[in-house]
């Protein structure tokens, strides 16, 4: 079950691969974090193979801070909705981020882009 559930305004920090992405979020109340999110309900190859969804998703991610004329868009072009889940494995626990991230400029979902591509498969639902 999520501990917690929200939505905000995020910007690309870094692209770890075709389905993990480090977003720079406003937390709001001028609360900024770095917070890695893998994308929920996908799967995308992983090294070598997962290249091209990687590149796509490189794309996709660029053309949200480029496709549109609104300033305060182009700063937080995304906007990502979140579920923080306490996962345990035989050593630890650990947070993970699963979130949702579509483009403000179009509304296009990037979960929806990718197997639309063809180059994700559909989990974790």
């Amino acid at each position: 079950m999520p501990e917690l559930r929200w939505i905000c305004r995020a910007r690309v920090h870094k692209l770890r691969d075709g389905d993990t992405v480090e977003l720079f979020t406003d937390s709001f109340f001028s609360s900024y974090h770095i917070e890695p999110v893998r994308l929920f309900v996908v799967d995308t190859p992983e090294r070598k193979a997962g290249a091209e969804a990687t590149a796509f998703v490189r794309d996709w991610l660029h053309h949200a801070a480029i496709d549109s004329d609104d300033p305060e868009v182009r700063e937080w072009p995304l906007l990502v909705e979140t579920e923080k889940l306490l996962l345990t494995d035989e050593a630890d626990n650990f947070v993970r981020y699963l979130g949702w991230i579509y483009r403000r400029s179009d509304g296009q979902f990037l979960q929806d882009a990718l197997l639309a591509a063809g180059l994700a498969m559909r989990r974790y639902e």
